[in-house]
């Protein structure tokens, strides 16, 4: 398991640095929040954000990791989303105690102008140490 450094981001699960001693390294690309049928899911920011999780717990399942295997995430979020300060870290907040209340990824948020698909508030990509095969 990464060991996480740093306190400033502590009460959402995040940390400032991550210790990898993992032989293995899974890079996920970025993940939006689509169902299988590629239709968008959800309007607001906690509810796509949500699906973006699930979407990358997908492929770290399908890669034989586990979202605690995660030791860094980038948020690339629509600046529509009109979500920011304290209002957007407890958005984080809950998703990471959900999908990953034992991990604390190193992690970075980042406001765009626009993702790939109009609609589309937040994409999600990880990289994960992953233990040896």
């Amino acid at each position: 398991m990464p060991n996480a450094l740093g306190k400033a981001n502590d009460d959402m699960g995040l940390g400032d640095a991550v210790i990898v001693s993992a032989p293995r390294t899974l890079y996920v690309s970025g993940q939006v929040s689509v169902n299988e049928d590629l239709e968008i899911v959800g309007t607001t920011l906690p509810e796509q954000m949500r699906q973006a999780y699930k979407n990358v717990a997908a492929v770290l399942d399908q890669a034989g990791a586990r979202f605690q295997d995660v030791v860094q995430m980038q948020m690339f979020i629509d600046k529509t989303a009109a979500v920011k300060g304290a209002d957007f870290f407890k958005i984080i907040e809950d998703c990471n105690r959900e999908f990953n209340p034992e991990g604390r990824p190193a992690c970075t948020g980042v406001f765009v102008d626009s993702l790939a698909i109009d609609g589309l508030l937040i994409e999600v990509q990880v990289i994960a140490a992953m233990p040896a095969a």
